[in-house]
């Protein structure tokens, strides 16, 4: 396994863990946020240019996150048995090439390439599946706090990339700025991944979360997963925590879907302004932030079902206030709450994957359960659209949401946490 530039010597003050998630904020601030929250930003500006109806480029964010999941499976197989730092790399290459590449195409159908085959491709790699399978190769006492801390970069990535999508598309255009992110991620993302992943502790002769003394390299443990069989797979997709968890996380996505896609229309529905409904989703993706960092944080010390099954309850009480009398107010309210419950998910996802499978097979299995969570997190996207369509109104959509919540709380109990982490 190679380790870059970072072998050089370890820093006793500052476990190399933590320069690692560091660098997990990055990769998924740019794999998130240069993908998902910033695609609506080119969507007019592009249209207009290349002559497209709406539906046909909007299409596009569906096909980038089929690319991104379905590409999960192999990928996942793939890091638990090769090197994170070869791959988080060639992903930073591709997406680079790829904007490069959208900011000279010239037909959507051009674009629809591109974004499967080079920007889907890339931020799969690079994002959150080998950041996650990183961290957890890092850290296991300390695991849920760096966690949480590396999931921030999702939450950065859609806080801080859309306004500067949009202040660069109004400064040098559309085309302009997709060749400025692709040279960002090619001088400045790249090396940094290139320098500074190292794919275990052991290839720095240090211990999981910085224990004392030095420790040699396990070939035993690298052994290991060179050889994994791939019954494996059979084991894990028989394995009932894979469906609980796969359940839970996959019904609160789907809820987050709902929110982020259909809330600033269903607001306008109650005479609230574009910029009052963006002010909302403000909120909630501030203290998703906030969320992330005190669940992780939890998760160290406390049973991660019970957070879970926290999560899913302090949710669906506050969810309520989007289907009472609306007011400003109680909206951003709700929106505040419903982060913290929100963000809770991601790092409480990953750090029961860890408790649950171990790290040998970590990142395969995150790749079959992001297959499973697919269709829960897709679909609501036309259904809410459908029934606009069908009602005049985006009510029924946040009505029937609720019936995810029992449904995310029940899976919670399919989920077993052994005594002892499998590889540990």
């Amino acid at each position: 396994m190679g380790t870059g530039g970072a072998g050089g010597g370890a820093d006793r003050r500052l476990f190399y863990g933590w320069r690692i998630v560091g660098l997990t904020v990055l990769a998924q601030l740019i794999a998130v946020g240069c993908t998902s929250y910033i695609f609506g930003i080119y969507v007019a500006p592009v249209a207009t240019e290349l002559d497209a109806s709406r539906l046909v480029v909007t299409s596009g964010l569906a096909v980038l996150l089929l690319s991104m999941t379905f590409v999960t499976p192999v990928l996942g197989h793939w890091l638990d048995r090769h090197s994170i730092r070869n791959a988080m790399s060639l992903g930073a290459l591709l997406m680079g090439l790829g904007f490069g590449a959208l900011s000279l195409a010239t037909a959507i159908w051009q674009m629809g390439l591109i974004l499967v085959f080079l920007v889907g491709l890339g931020a799969a790699m690079l994002g959150h599946l080998p950041s996650s399978k990183l961290v957890t190769n890092w850290f296991s006492a300390q695991r849920g706090r760096a966690l949480g801390i590396s999931t921030l970069g999702t939450s950065l990535g859609g806080f801080l990339l859309p306004p500067l999508a949009a202040w660069l598309i109004l400064t040098i255009g559309w085309r302009g700025s997709l060749f400025c992110l692709s040279l960002s991620i090619l001088f400045v993302v790249l090396p940094l991944v290139y320098l500074t992943v190292v794919n275990t502790p052991r290839d720095l002769g240090l211990e999981v979360d910085g224990g004392a003394g030095l420790a040699v390299p396990d070939t035993g443990l690298e052994t290991a997963v060179a050889q994994a069989p791939s019954a494996g797979v059979r084991e894990i997709l028989s394995n009932r925590s894979f469906w609980g968890i796969g359940l839970c996380v996959g019904c609160m996505a789907s809820l987050g879907a709902v929110f982020l896609t259909h809330f600033a229309p269903y607001a306008t529905e109650y005479d609230f302004s574009l910029a009052q409904a963006a002010l909302v989703m403000s909120c909630y993706a501030v203290t998703a932030m906030v969320g992330k960092l005190g669940f992780g944080y939890l998760a160290d010390s406390y049973d991660k079902r019970l957070l879970l099954r926290i999560a899913i309850v302090w949710n669906s009480l506050f969810w309520v206030i989007y289907l009472g009398p609306h007011s400003l107010t109680a909206m951003m309210l709700g929106g505040a709450v419903l982060g913290l419950g929100s963000g809770a998910v991601m790092p409480l996802w990953n750090a029961l994957v860890g408790a649950c499978f171990g790290r040998l097979v970590f990142a395969r299995t995150m790749g079959y359960m992001s297959l499973l969570t697919l269709p829960l997190i897709v679909f609501p996207m036309p259904l809410g659209g459908w029934i606009y369509d069908q009602t005049g109104s985006y009510l029924l959509i946040f009505q029937g949401a609720m019936l995810l919540f029992p449904l995310a709380f029940l899976a919670t109990f399919l989920i077993r946490v052994p005594d002892r982490e499998p590889d540990s």
